[in-house]
């Protein structure tokens, strides 16, 4: 049985109690260049600019909930992450960055935007999958997420309260 809900069309916002798969893998090997965020008429959002080496091409794969925790893999365990809720966005198809010595890059650090979205924590994890956690500023926020090409981004937007 399938319980996922319905993809979204692209762009549109998604009520609060979505949770699915918004965007099948059709490739991998992303790299993360970039994090930023900033505020919008109506929206904040979110921005992850990736590079395909090695002749990689496709889009990620994107799952998105809201989660009552925001958690790592490893020693990390629980991340504190200021909000009135977290959105999870798992990022699949990426792999973390490694530098030219041979060790992992450290991770861009980013500020958020505050209305819609008050906190930001980005996990480069191996297993061929990124985390983002979104704290949300008010209940019920819809959002939607989806990716751009040329560069590849995934881009995040989570609504302001009414």
């Amino acid at each position: 049985m399938d319980y996922s809900l319905p993809r979204p069309e692209p762009g549109a916002f998604v009520p609060y109690d979505y949770a699915s798969q918004i965007q099948e893998q059709s490739g991998g090997g992303l790299e993360l260049l970039d994090l930023r965020a900033a505020a919008h008429d109506g929206f904040d959002r979110f921005v992850a600019e990736y590079v395909l080496p090695h002749g990689y091409s496709g889009d990620p794969g994107l799952y998105v909930a809201y989660v009552d925790c925001a958690g790592s893999q490893g020693p990390v365990g629980e991340i504190p992450i200021t909000g009135t809720d977290i959105l999870q966005v798992s990022i699949i198809g990426a792999s973390p960055r490694v530098s030219d010595d041979g060790v992992w890059a450290e991770t861009p650090e980013i500020d958020a935007p505050g209305a819609a979205i008050t906190d930001i924590d980005y996990q480069e994890q191996t297993g061929g999958s990124h985390v983002l956690h979104l704290g949300v500023g008010h209940d019920r926020a819809d959002f939607r997420v989806f990716s751009l090409t040329d560069p590849t981004r995934v881009v995040v937007d989570v609504a302001h309260p009414d």
